[in-house]
């Protein structure tokens, strides 16, 4: 309804759509990191991230955070398919979502995830503020026409 309302372009609703799933997905995963983070003290205390390394347990609540990570991602690479991105788009897009995945997964399968989600919760802010700046901006640029 939103899209019917601002009368976007082809374009501009695809990237419309695609910034509006990902400001949700960023701001999920920020909140639940930031939880895990404050859980664990890493935060107030960063000699916690090295003490007791290579540790020989992962908390089940970093478990999950970083499967459902690798899981998200995942989906991504076949959903440029059904998306019915542009030919010129999916480069970049490919390029954006390996390297996601090539980072998270090695920050898990190293067992580096305190790190990991130390530098992942931040880049998560940034991209959500990222995105909904573009959702704001396609918004009002079009009733800036009207």
């Amino acid at each position: 309804k939103i899209n019917r309302h601002l009368h976007l372009s082809k374009t501009k609703h695809s990237k419309f759509n695609e910034s509006g799933q990902l400001a949700f997905f960023y701001l999920f995963s920020f909140i639940w990191g930031a939880s895990i983070l404050n859980e664990e003290e890493f935060t107030t205390n960063p000699t916690l991230l090295w003490k007791n390394y290579p540790y020989s347990r992962m908390l089940f609540q970093v478990k999950f955070f970083y499967i459902c990570q690798i899981a998200y991602w995942l989906h991504a690479l076949p959903e440029l398919y059904f998306q019915k991105i542009h030919k010129e788009d999916i480069p970049r897009q490919l390029c954006y979502i390996c390297l996601y995945i090539a980072h998270i997964s090695g920050a898990y399968m190293l067992n580096l995830q305190h790190l990991g989600l130390i530098l992942l919760v931040p880049h998560y802010l940034v991209e959500l503020i990222f995105h909904a700046s573009r959702l704001f901006y396609f918004s009002d640029e079009n009733q800036q026409k009207g």
